[in-house]
């Protein structure tokens, strides 16, 4: 009696074939490239209910939303970081790290807001970022990339990097950046005011330190000078050149000037402070309030504090004193503040703070609205104590608009 041959279905050699693809597919697309490190707020997948928490393992392909007031930072294996500010989009496409070449490659695909890549030094990173305006390849070290649909930007805060794309191939040194159009690509050593309230919106949720600190501000689209209209006549507020050099470009109109025995100090609102404390404070200046005021508690290195703390000029008839709302702060150095006192020495409202350094406060009435954009070294040498026994004054306070207009 003949024995036949086993014969294996064709339909279970495809099932096993399939089997087998799927599950090498699936270790694959499930295989570690990192972890979620420290998340901040709302952060999630593709999916809003896919909410990714701190320890969270990240993989090939992994899509990451963070939303307002919402950051995380991502540790790949060879201890490079990705921090990921709020509002912001990104893909980690294809990323790996290959341990035996000690090489990280891949694309990070941003389709909005901003990032800071930090590389260790020790290993190599080859990366290509995509935005809506430009694909960009990446040999570098540490940068962060900043995009939305019609602009993108990269700077580089150590070391350098490579940059190859549709315009040459570029490279960006240390405090230098790439401004990127889909027609145009220009390099520079100053980043877009946009890029840095984000950026340090983003140091603020996760706690890294303000690189961008060192960059200058892009100029104003407002590229009209303040010269114009005053052809001629001396500025008793534009004259020192440094200041000159800082603002020459911009528009000054929102700016408010505070001149010390020591030198001017300019305070630029933060971006979207229409607040009723930034429109009080600027018609307070506009009334010349302010003019001969001390600054009442200064703190060395961490606080500058001026306005009517001798209540000389408070006048609470018919103002309802806004209640107390304790919540946390986070100052930074050239922070300006001001608070809902119930005492009314302190003016409800109507004095203002400069920080000196960082600070973060689990409960404050105080609300930042402004920021130091020049003369911070001159709030350091104002003279001591609370009060101090020798108060240094608010010689004369205008915005810009004012010494716009009138020539001042």
């Amino acid at each position: 009696m003949k024995h036949k041959p086993k014969i294996v279905p064709t339909t279970l050699l495809l099932l096993l074939s399939a089997c087998i693809s799927a599950y090498t597919s699936n270790s694959t697309a499930k295989e570690s490239i990192g972890v979620a490190e420290k998340i901040v707020g709302n952060v999630h997948t593709s999916k809003p209910s896919d909410k990714i928490s701190a320890g969270d393992e990240l993989y090939y392909n992994q899509y990451i939303k963070t939303k307002i007031n919402s950051g995380a930072t991502i540790k790949f294996g060879d201890g490079t970081f990705l921090n990921i500010g709020p509002d912001s989009e990104l893909q980690l496409d294809d990323l790996v790290y290959n341990k035996k070449t000690k090489v990280l490659t891949g694309l990070l695909n941003l389709s909005g807001g901003i990032f800071r890549f930090s590389n260790d030094l020790k290993s190599k990173m080859y990366v290509t970022l995509k935005t809506p305006v430009a694909t960009i390849g990446i040999r570098g070290t540490k940068f962060s990339a900043f995009a939305k649909r019609s602009y993108s930007e990269l700077a580089v805060t150590e070391g350098n990097i490579d940059t190859i794309s549709k315009f040459g191939t570029f490279n960006i040194g240390k405090n230098q950046a790439l401004q990127i159009t889909p027609n145009t690509l220009r390099k520079s050593r100053s980043i877009s005011e946009e890029m840095k309230r984000l950026f340090d919106k983003a140091s603020a949720l996760l706690n890294f330190e303000s690189e961008l600190e060192m960059f200058e501000i892009a100029e104003s689209l407002d590229a009209k000078s303040w010269e114009k209209g005053c052809e001629g006549k001396p500025s008793n507020w534009l004259y020192d050149q440094q200041l000159i050099r800082i603002l020459k470009g911009k528009n000054i109109t929102n700016l408010i000037f505070v001149k010390t025995a020591y030198g001017i100090i300019v305070i630029k609102p933060n971006s979207g402070a229409k607040t009723s404390l930034f429109y009080n404070i600027t018609r307070l200046v506009k009334e010349n309030y302010y003019t001969k005021m001390p600054f009442f508690n200064v703190q060395l290195g961490i606080i500058a504090e001026a306005g009517d703390y001798f209540g000389k000029k408070t006048n609470f008839k018919g103002e309802k004193i806004r209640k107390i709302s304790l919540k946390p702060i986070i100052f930074k150095r050239g922070s300006v503040a001001s608070g809902y006192p119930s005492d009314k020495k302190l003016g409800g409202g109507r004095s203002f703070a400069i920080s000196l350094r960082f600070m973060k406060l689990e409960k404050s009435d105080y609300r930042i609205w402004g920021n130091v954009i020049y003369g911070i070294q001159f709030a350091d040498k104002l003279e001591i104590g609370s009060p101090p026994n020798n108060p240094s004054y608010i010689l004369d306070m205008k915005t810009g608009s004012q010494i716009k207009s009138d020539c001042l």
